[in-house]
């Protein structure tokens, strides 16, 4: 019997089962050419260094019963494996052991904004992650170089703005995008009704659901629960739906995170986090302890790290002056052993000796093939580095954000949503809300739709502890 069931199936993804393997120090590229010619059964495609795997958008494949039966023996044999006593990295995926291994003691920072200015710093973080995931959205999972020269085609380089459908379409090629323009939804010329509905904002309407129903010691099945009954299957993407999956078998937190699960050090959890540090204002620990609960019921390792880092910046954002120690106090929070550490550590290297952003993103492109564009680390480092070179300014944050390439409409809701927090609605330009008119589209159930960036502060606000 045959299937094509796109990100069901856990044989097509035998290829990242195994650089998630080697990620972790696990002793498996002895089990490369076995895996290549299991993902290549039923017509299949294996490709051996992944650097040719496409951008957003996956292939349908077909999976025999017997293809997915061997797929899941090898997988769990390469799990198996232990991990290499030379490996260098620290990375426990629990949270004592993390908080054990990080750099900050947990002391909240010190919060000097009255209630007022809390409150706009908190609409100038629904509109920055709004915005900023509407900026990437038509543009998601390009390469930054063949962005670089669609933008300059057009004459949007630097990009400043909002890209539009008529731009796009204007003069255009086959080629000059992986995709024709028309089939892809987002572009500022086609909403008007509110930004079209992404899971990059869905999650953080979601966050605001949980701790609205279970209250603020919501527990990790709780974020499960919450799920369940708000989101349908589908609006949920790779690591998200293998624990979505796994809870309807059954399964409980941690297993829902690492059971068939390939995908458990990617983008996901990142994207999730925003709204912990945006009810806890200074208090990072607290904001990277709600978005490790939230974090570890679908990743391990860098995934959480990334979920917590994020949580933390935006706890951040409202205490500090400074945005370069705004990403330092998130890093604070996280292992310094660990990958993620190195990679955002790096990131803020090369700022503080001078390099440009731009020799920054090809440094990001090194290490992280392009088939990795939906991994956690890579598009950390593009979040870090637009921060960072945006200098406190939105609107340089977000389009650095996006002009980076790879998950282009998490990195513009990350980024933005931290520099939302850090400068507040009142210093955010009007030509960012102006074209959805302040409002967003959404699908999760129950929830106003589409949902004002007024109502989504006024609620966040009654969360505040």
């Amino acid at each position: 019997m045959l299937s094509k069931q796109p990100w069901i199936k856990y044989a097509p993804e035998l290829r990242f089962e195994l650089q998630q393997c080697l990620d972790e120090g696990r002793d498996v590229e002895k089990y490369r050419e076995e895996c290549e010619r299991i993902v290549s059964m039923d017509e299949g495609s294996f490709e051996k260094n992944m650097a040719d795997l496409g951008v957003a958008g996956r292939e349908v494949n077909t999976v025999s019963e017997l293809k997915e039966k061997l797929a899941i023996e090898l997988g769990n044999k390469m799990k198996a494996e232990p991990v290499s006593p030379d490996y260098p990295y620290v990375e426990p995926s629990e949270k004592d052991a993390i908080f054990a291994e990080c750099a900050s003691d947990g002391t909240p920072l010190k919060l000097g904004l009255t209630p007022e200015e809390i409150n706009d710093r908190i609409a100038g973080a629904w509109i920055g992650r709004i915005s900023g995931c509407m900026l990437g959205k038509p543009v998601e999972g390009i390469h930054k170089d063949q962005l670089e020269k669609f933008l300059k085609k057009h004459s949007l380089f630097p990009l400043s703005a909002y890209l539009t459908l008529a731009e796009a379409q204007n003069n255009y090629e086959q080629g000059d995008l992986p995709w024709s323009p028309e089939l892809r939804r987002g572009w500022a010329d086609t909403v008007s009704d509110g930004a079209e509905p992404d899971d990059d904002t869905d999650y953080t309407i979601l966050a605001l659901k949980l701790v609205r129903e279970y209250g603020r010691d919501f527990v990790p099945m709780d974020v499960l629960e919450n799920w369940l009954g708000s989101i349908p299957f589908f609006a949920v993407c790779t690591a998200e739906r293998y624990a979505y999956k796994n809870a309807c078998m059954g399964m409980l937190p941690p297993e829902t995170a690492t059971h068939l699960n390939p995908f458990r050090e990617w983008v996901g959890a990142q994207i999730r986090a925003d709204f912990y540090g945006y009810i806890n204002p200074g208090d990072t620990r607290t904001a990277a302890d709600m978005a490790f609960r939230d974090a570890s019921i679908s990743h391990t390792g860098n995934g959480i790290y990334g979920a917590m880092w994020v949580a933390a910046m935006h706890a951040a954002a409202f205490a500090l002056t400074d945005i370069k120690e705004v990403v330092k106090a998130g890093l604070a929070e996280i292992p310094t052993k660990s990958r993620f550490h190195e990679d955002v550590s790096r990131i803020i290297e090369l700022y503080e000796s001078g390099a440009t952003y731009r020799e920054a993103f090809d440094e990001i492109c090194k290490k992280y093939p392009h088939s990795l564009w939906v991994h956690t680390n890579p598009n950390a480092m593009i979040v870090a580095a637009a921060l960072l070179y945006g200098k406190g300014d939105f609107s340089k944050t977000v389009c650095i954000s996006v002009e980076g390439g790879y998950d282009t409409d998490c990195n513009g809701a990350t980024a933005g949503s931290v520099i939302g927090a850090f400068v507040g609605k009142k210093n955010v330009p009007a030509v960012w809300t102006e074209s959805y008119n302040g409002l967003v589209k959404n699908r999760v159930f129950g929830f106003n739709n589409p949902a004002s960036i007024d109502d989504l502060t006024e609620m966040t606000v009654k969360l505040l502890k």
